[in-house]
């Protein structure tokens, strides 16, 4: 059971809930990745199996938020510099 308070404010994307489908599992989790507002990781010692590059799935999301991320700061800097002018 979802918890009220909490769902007034956040929608949780629970990979484990999704049903099967023919769409790749790592376009759907990153997918789903680059459309949050807030990504919140909750890590420990181990945290999934490695791809092919030694890299779990939690890491491509982690590090598909840092790239976005990244990517909003050097608009919003651009923006301010032409703001300035």
């Amino acid at each position: 059971m979802a918890d009220a308070l909490l769902g007034l404010f956040f929608k949780p994307f629970i990979f484990e809930n999704l049903p099967a489908s023919e769409q790749s599992i790592t376009w759907t989790y990153l997918d789903q990745a680059a459309k949050c507002d807030i990504y919140i990781g909750l890590f420990g010692k181990e945290y999934g199996y490695q791809d092919e590059n030694g890299i779990s799935p939690t890491e491509h999301e982690f590090n598909q938020e840092k790239f976005y991320k990244h990517l909003i700061a050097q608009a919003e800097k651009h923006l301010k510099s032409l703001q300035s002018k």
